[in-house]
């Protein structure tokens, strides 16, 4: 009851706690095997993606009925919305559109990743959008947008990003149970599990 757990992000223990305790607890042997390593590792790697993933995916960018008959509407729409959330991103719909005029971003699976002709912010920004039915974005019909505008493309958590994101879109089941869903929790749950 005296611990103050805002300055630990997990508990390891060799005996069972039977109260409540918010962060992850990891049960441990008294010695470490490479067994016991490689399931420390693990978990310990499972938060740190949740943690990365969540840096980009921000639950206040989430918009799970975004209004829109057009590619055009869509993207106006969820530009705006950013920008009245953010700094520094005054020219993202301009900058996305002309990306867009270049060639379209749908992946098929009902997906699209539209994103800036270059860096609007130093911040990375990635806007999430469902629409209420599938549109036609420029060969494909798509409902679920991943709006990203990324700050460090070289970067390795960038790379990771843009790995992960780009598996989920091609991965047709993630895809439909987020549409189904629709929600924030079920965005995540499919990135933390897909391979990339």
């Amino acid at each position: 009851e005296s611990i103050d757990f805002l300055k630990y992000d997990y508990v390891f223990t060799t005996l069972p706690i039977d109260r409540p305790v918010p962060v992850p607890i990891l049960m441990i042997h008294d010695f470490f095997d490479s067994a016991e390593i490689l399931k420390i590792h693990q978990e310990i790697t499972k938060h740190k993606d949740t943690g990365e993933i969540q840096n980009f995916y921000r639950r206040d960018l989430f918009f799970p009925e975004v209004p829109g008959e057009t590619r055009e509407e869509v993207l106006k729409w969820m530009c705006a919305q950013i920008t009245r959330r953010t700094r520094n991103t005054e020219t993202m719909e301009e900058l996305v559109l002309e990306r867009e005029r270049l060639g379209g971003t749908d992946f098929g699976n009902l997906a699209a990743m539209p994103h800036p002709l270059r860096k609007v912010s130093d911040e990375n920004l990635v806007s999430v959008g469902i629409l209420n039915t599938p549109i036609l974005w420029e060969k494909n019909k798509v409902q679920l947008v991943i709006l990203a505008s990324v700050s460090q493309t070289r970067s390795g958590i960038v790379q990771k990003f843009i790995s992960r994101t780009s598996h989920l879109l091609l991965n047709e089941e993630a895809v439909k149970r987020i549409l189904q869903e629709k929600s924030y929790e079920q965005l995540i749950k499919e990135l933390l599990s897909v391979v990339g």
